[in-house]
């Protein structure tokens, strides 16, 4: 005969019998898998349940430190709530329940000596007195036991009662070489004792050890000999013997014009002898920190082949005007190693850089980048800190300009990019594209770079 051990075990107390756990007149060994898995893999076994149920009032961590300390292996922190509310009856499934799993079942085992002869007695008790007396004694029913037998079925079962959890004054049995262990284990405290403290703390001992060590290193600032001394309380009638200024340290014969330089110099005659200037003592001139541009950088390609590069990117970027700049090129029009565009809006100018070499760039100036122009080759961000080009595009603002009637590029396309278009021959259109241009960026520049905003 077989019974479901899980059944078993939230139903029935268990005793552990060696390497077996007892459920009444059920057994099953202690590594026996069930059918609950772990989160992390693998089947809980019946020790680990029997475990866990026993230690139910206890916090997770409490429980799994417990578990450790036993040599059990512990549930998992993630699977603990939902394991217990299964084991404790508070729900009828579980996630965490694989019905289809093959596992062993609990078999049927013969009483123990000590309850089967308590048993017998009983019966045979049962069967010469026709009716216990509701206020019998307990050894009229029990068969005529002694009070000391009586006692050790009490003890034991106590015992067994406290093993598993219940109240009971009676500690659980142990060996002499588990209080040896015991005495010698360090006990440790969770986050949670760590965090309440035990009473007041008191840091008078750290302060004295802080005290002279800081003494040590921020020396007692020297007093003069004028500091020592005592300052004479002021006489407006009494003023015979005090000089005048020495108190505040003044020098009573400056003046301010010693300290500008002499616009001509008199010529030195023995009528007119030249007076030795009097020295002033010299005055550290204050070191001026370089001023750091902050000016904000947009990167256009180098590529003769795209649509805006530095020959015309200042008109198209200030003024909404597009000009081809193979045009340009074509016309004799040299192309600027760089530019500085002023944009004009709500009344405030702002600058901003246009490159379109980025290998001579410095660490600081990548951090001042807030846009790039993409022509659709990856190499153009082969200089760039980071070549892939959607990492790159990811910290700073992208945008193409195409022709209305021209294919997108394919790299392009699987960007990160703002699209602009304009068209060929009407001009007038070039205007929406530049607005789009300019609101794209102060909403990229707003979110992700706000010390570069207008607004």
């Amino acid at each position: 005969v077989r019974m479901d051990a899980l059944k078993l075990l939230r139903t029935q107390p268990a005793v552990e019998d060696g390497s077996w756990l007892v459920f009444g007149d059920w057994r099953i060994a202690k590594n026996a898998p069930t059918q609950i898995r772990a989160s992390t893999g693998g089947q809980y076994t019946m020790e680990t349940l029997w475990f866990a149920l026993g230690s139910k009032d206890s916090t997770s961590a409490a429980s799994l430190m417990k578990a450790k300390r036993a040599g059990i292996t512990p549930l998992v922190l993630v699977d603990y709530d939902k394991v217990l509310t299964f084991l404790t009856g508070a729900t009828s499934e579980c996630a965490l329940l694989d019905k289809s799993l093959v596992v062993p079942l609990a078999e049927r085992t013969a009483k123990r000596p000590l309850e089967d002869s308590a048993d017998s007695a009983a019966k045979e008790t049962r069967s010469e007195q026709p009716e216990a007396s509701k206020d019998g004694e307990a050894g009229t029913a029990l068969g005529g036991l002694s009070k000391e037998r009586i006692e050790e079925i009490k003890n034991k079962r106590k015992a067994a009662k406290a093993m598993q959890g219940g109240d009971s004054d009676l500690p659980p049995a142990r060996s002499s070489d588990v209080d040896v262990i015991l005495k010698r284990e360090r006990v440790y405290e969770d986050r949670n004792s760590v965090l309440r403290g035990r009473g007041r703390l008191n840091l008078d001992s750290v302060l004295q050890l802080i005290n002279p060590q800081r003494a040590a290193v921020v020396p007692a600032p020297a007093q003069s000999s004028s500091a020592k001394r005592v300052p004479e309380s002021y006489d407006r009638y009494n003023q015979q013997g005090r000089s005048e200024g020495a108190e505040f340290a003044l020098n009573q014969h400056g003046s301010f014009l010693q300290r500008r330089a002499p616009t001509a110099t008199a010529p030195t005659t023995a009528a007119n002898p030249a007076k030795p200037a009097q020295q002033q003592p010299a005055q550290a001139k204050p070191q001026l920190k370089k001023r750091v541009p902050k000016t904000p950088i947009i990167i256009v390609p180098a590529s003769a082949k795209a649509l805006l590069t530095l020959y015309n990117a200042k008109l198209f970027l200030e003024e909404g005007k597009f000009e081809s700049a193979a045009e340009l090129s074509a016309s004799g029009v040299s192309k600027p190693a760089e530019l500085l565009i002023q944009r004009r809006v709500a009344g405030k100018t702002a600058p901003y850089k246009i490159v379109d070499l980025t290998h001579p760039l410095t660490p600081d100036q990548w951090e001042r980048v807030v846009a790039v122009f993409v022509a659709g080759p990856s190499w153009q961000f082969k200089d760039f800190p980071k070549p892939n080009p959607v990492e790159t595009l990811a910290t700073m603002k992208g945008f193409h300009l195409k022709y209305t009637d021209d294919k997108l590029d394919a790299n392009v396309q699987a960007w990160d990019v703002t699209l602009l278009q304009i068209d060929r021959s009407q001009r007038f259109k070039d205007f929406p594209a530049f607005h789009q241009f300019w609101e794209a960026l102060d909403v990229f520049v707003a979110k992700r770079m706000p010390q570069y905003s207008i607004a």
